[in-house]
This record gives C-alpha cells, sequence and structure tokens, in this order.
C-alpha cells in the first residue's frame, strides 16, 4: 500500500501516520503517541533563512581563519585561529584527529549553510536551481556532523582551565566566530522544513508538466 505523503505525517519517533491539517504560525502538530513534534510554521521563514545564511556566509571564512585569542605565558605570546590550530595538530602527528576536525569544524559546517542557502535564494526568488532536491538531501545527510558547536564548548574549557596560569586576550576572530555560530544556529532554528519540501515538490510538478507540453507541442509540429 503507498501512503500519499501529501496527506499524512510520518512521525520521525515511532512511525505513526497522521493526517495533515492546517498549523496556524505559532502553533505545532505532534504525535499523539510519542508527542514528537510533527510540523511547526515558522513565518518568513525562507526570508529568515535567507538572510542568515547569508550573513553567516560573510563571516564564516574570517570566523576560521582570524585569530580568536592570543596566549601570554613565561614571556612567550601565541596566537590560535580554529584553522591553525587543525594544522598544528596535523603537523604533531595526529594526522586521523586534524581530518576529523577539519571535515566537522571547517568542510561540513561550510557546505551545510551554503547548500541551505543556496536552497533558500532559489525559493524566495522563485527560481527552480539545478540539482536544487539532491541538495536539500544532502543538507539533511550532513546536518549531525557540524559540530563546530563542541568547538565552542573546548574554547570555554580551555579558558577556564587557562585563566589562572597565564594571560589571555581575546582577539576579533573569537566575536566573529560567536557572531557565526549564533547565525548558523538561527538558521536551522527558522527553517521551516516542511514549507520547503512543499514548494520544492510543487515546482518540480509545474516544471515537469511545462516540459510535457513542450514535447507535446514539438511533437505536434
Amino acid at each position: 500500500m503507498q501512503i500519499d505523503n501529501k496527506k499524512y505525517w510520518g512521525c520521525p519517533s515511532c512511525d505513526l501516520l497522521v493526517k495533515k491539517k492546517v498549523i496556524a504560525y505559532g502553533q505545532k502538530a505532534s504525535c499523539p503517541r510519542c508527542k514528537k513534534t510533527l510540523s511547526k510554521p515558522i513565518e518568513n521563514s525562507i526570508e529568515k533563512t535567507l538572510a542568515l545564511t547569508a550573513g553567516a556566509l560573510i563571516l564564516f571564512f574570517p570566523a576560521i581563519f582570524m585569530y580568536l585569542m592570543t596566549l601570554k605565558l613565561l614571556g612567550q605570546m601565541q596566537q590560535q585561529s580554529i584553522f591553525n590550530s587543525i594544522v598544528a595538530i596535523f603537523n604533531g602527528g595526529y594526522s586521523v584527529i586534524a581530518l576529523v576536525l577539519f571535515l566537522t569544524c571547517i568542510l561540513v559546517p561550510f557546505l551545510k549553510i551554503s547548500i541551505l542557502f543556496y536552497v533558500s535564494l532559489g525559493l524566495y526568488n522563485k527560481w527552480l536551481l539545478p540539482f536544487v532536491h539532491a541538495s536539500f538531501r544532502i543538507y539533511h545527510s550532513i546536518d549531525e556532523w557540524a559540530m563546530l558547536e563542541i568547538y565552542m564548548l573546548g574554547i570555554l574549557v580551555s579558558v577556564v582551565k587557562l585563566h589562572s596560569v597565564a594571560e589571555l586576550d581575546f582577539n576579533l576572530g573569537i566575536l566573529l566566530f560567536v557572531v557565526y555560530l549564533l547565525l548558523s544556529l538561527s538558521s536551522s532554528a527558522f527553517l521551516d522544513e516542511e514549507l520547503y519540501w512543499d514548494i520544492l515538490e510543487f515546482r518540480s510538478e509545474v516544471d515537469r508538466r511545462k516540459k510535457l507540453r513542450w514535447k507535446r507541442g514539438a511533437n505536434d509540429e
């Protein structure tokens, strides 16, 4: 039996099928069995997500390459950025750890925010961009691999441990990094996935029908 996903929600937690209904902004639909949120419409989701991802893309490379902190200990001074830290770990012989950090702290976060910006830009301008469906699927596949938030926790732990034995100065990079994290997290929070998929499917169906009409017209000629 084939289930029409346009008429039912599938609970991601307990797999219960729940008939869709209209949900107003500020409200949410929950699974009657496990209370998992099934739908939570967000007003102006596309515009908010587009603006937040654009800001995050602008700040991404400065946040990665600019120095976060300056450490002064016993007359020695050292500055580190996220990229320099990964390079130092690699040069120290921990190539596997450096590769994991590069993937989870640089490559995946950049792909994630870029894809979301790409999809949002297409929806906002009513464009059916190439590979947009595949791009949005990739976004969902890599969403859990972006771990810059964990890196931020590591920075906070380091600050607490080193504050009593060394002099720490915060640089502009740490501010840009925090702002980038806030923009990235906010873009995920304002993303209305159901709305995105509904619009993408509608646009695809319209585009498919246009191509069919064009082929029929060409064949008639």
